[in-house]
């Protein structure tokens, strides 16, 4: 099932990702759409359906912000998991398009 909704968002962000209380961080994303993305990042203690926190680290104008969501793993590969957002709200396409114009 396809999940990218939208334009895809080029750069390579980092983030930190949240288990339940499990915290797991030098991970990175690609890929990020309105409906999902690509986890860099290989644990074998994700599965598919696995619920997680994404914080997500990106600048706006120079100036340092954090975007912190909730993600479903739908897709496991050999380098990483392809995930789906699990809350968009408002707001969410705006802060995507200016995730874009500064990973330019």
């Amino acid at each position: 099932m396809e999940h990218r909704e939208g334009k895809r968002i080029a750069g390579e962000f980092s983030a930190e990702v949240f288990k339940g209380q499990q915290f797991f961080s030098g991970c990175s994303i690609t890929n990020i759409s309105q409906g999902g993305g690509y986890l860099s990042w290989l644990d074998y203690r994700v599965k598919e359906g696995d619920l997680l926190t994404l914080k997500i680290h990106y600048e706006i104008a120079s100036n340092p912000a954090v975007l912190a969501r909730k993600v479903m793993v739908v897709h496991l590969s050999d380098s990483g998991q392809g995930f789906m957002w699990v809350d968009k709200r408002s707001g969410f396409l705006a802060i995507l398009n200016s995730m874009n114009r500064n990973a330019a």
